[in-house]
């Protein structure tokens, strides 16, 4: 990233006080009559998917980075516990809290990551000392012979889940193979990951009712905040209903270089 200008920023707020309430009324066409509140200020991950910026920033502590970059067709990516310092961000939670990268292309996410990551001396405590950033981005490949890609099977056919999404991402984990990777169907052992990469149900597009949207996004997001593993959603290059769907991937503690890989290998299939 260095010797590389800073074009255009986004405005951030300080304070609660600073949000603006919208002006009324907003019509939205799959939630009619739904208000939204301060909190439902346009996301950075809208910012990136119109280009309007190349990169952002998001906090995710339930899946706000992941879910919101879904549904707008780009990647996001929530790295492990303590790899990248909350300094100086208003914290929701110490124990969950996390920041992490929002572009276009996973081969934007990897430079941006090897940005953020790495110990701050101290200065977040949840970091471990010994902390050490690879390259990400010279480990992007396309090739991921000896890779086993693992489908949870519970993160599929739920009550609060879409069919449609449901198989395309299911149709998406299968063309690993043509990577090199093994794709076996695997069952969520308390999400623990014993194999290199693991996709955990689908992050469905803006669903069509609102208690859907938080029911899934409990359920298939957040639990890998509280696990602290690394959570990235790639765009599968479908849509349900003229809508983005998005892939989740997710790996081992401080293993972002095999999450982006993987994530890589499928983004370049479809390029």
């Amino acid at each position: 990233m260095a010797g590389e200008e800073i074009s255009s920023s986004l405005k951030t707020f300080d304070k609660l006080e600073d949000f603006v309430e919208p002006q009324l009324p907003v019509i939205y066409p799959r939630t009619p009559g739904w208000a939204p509140k301060n909190e439902e200020n346009p996301h950075n991950a809208w910012y990136v998917s119109v280009g309007a910026v190349d990169m952002a920033l998001g906090t995710d502590q339930g899946g706000s980075i992941r879910s919101p970059a879904a549904s707008c067709g780009i990647v996001g990516l929530k790295p492990t516990f303590g790899l990248v310092p909350y300094t100086g961000i208003l914290s929701l939670e110490s124990t969950f809290d996390n920041v992490g990268p929002m572009t276009k292309s996973v081969y934007d996410c990897a430079p941006l990551l090897e940005v953020l990551a790495g110990y701050d001396d101290g200065l977040d405590p949840r970091q471990p000392r010994d902390l050490v950033v690879p390259e990400y981005t010279k480990q992007l490949s396309r090739d991921l012979n000896r890779i086993k890609v693992g489908v949870v099977k519970e993160g599929f056919g739920t009550s609060s889940s879409d069919k449609d999404v449901d198989d395309i991402v299911r149709q998406a984990a299968s063309q690993f193979t043509k990577t090199g990777a093994s794709v076996d169907e695997m069952h969520s052992v308390s999400f623990t990951i014993r194999l290199g990469i693991a996709l955990h149900g689908s992050v469905s597009p803006f669903p069509r009712d609102l208690n859907t949207a938080l029911h899934n996004n409990v359920s298939n997001l957040g639990g890998f905040n509280f696990t602290g593993h690394p959570a990235i959603t790639i765009n599968t290059g479908n849509k349900v209903d003229g809508l983005p769907v998005g892939m989740m991937i997710v790996g081992k503690h401080f293993d972002e270089s095999t999450v982006l890989k993987v994530a890589y290998a499928y983004e370049q299939l479809y390029k």
